[in-house]
């Protein structure tokens, strides 16, 4: 196996270990921010941290994605070869196309919500919008996710 093949695995099972840590998560901030609106609840430290910890977390998640994407997954290096192959193959155009598009809107939806709720004072009111904003985030992040890969791809 050359540096490039085994660079590519490495990557590619970081992108698919940290999306259980991505899911985790979203679940600890979505229970964080529900509780503390619907209990009327103040901010605590382990709000703030939840409120950072997705967003941070779904970044590096991103980051690993796209380096797959532009450059080491030998899949899409060889579909932008043949970009008509992408609107051809299901699976291809899923992956190139909508699972793409759907983690990058997903990613900007958190962004916009910790951004949004900063300026918010009153702290039931931050951990509504926090709710609203990651729970439609955590959703595309369900819906967007190709669940067919295993645990670890290079792992079967």
């Amino acid at each position: 196996m050359y540096l490039g093949a085994m660079l590519y695995t490495v990557v590619l099972n970081l992108h698919n270990l940290m999306r259980w840590i991505v899911l985790l998560a979203g679940l600890w901030a979505l229970f964080r921010h529900l509780t503390g609106w619907l209990g009327k609840g103040g901010w605590l430290p382990a709000d703030r941290r939840a409120s950072r910890l997705f967003p941070t977390i779904l970044d590096i998640e991103a980051l690993l994605g796209i380096v797959l994407y532009a450059g080491l997954s030998p899949l899409m290096h060889n579909a932008f070869h043949d970009v008509s192959a992408i609107l051809r193959t299901p699976e291809l155009r899923a992956v190139a196309i909508f699972h793409a598009l759907g983690m990058l809107i997903a990613l900007a939806l958190a962004h916009v919500g910790k951004m949004r709720s900063g300026r918010i004072p009153n702290s039931v009111k931050k951990h509504r919008a926090l709710f609203f904003w990651y729970s439609i985030s955590f959703v595309l992040l369900l819906a967007f996710t190709p669940w067919s890969r295993g645990f670890l791809s290079g792992f079967h």
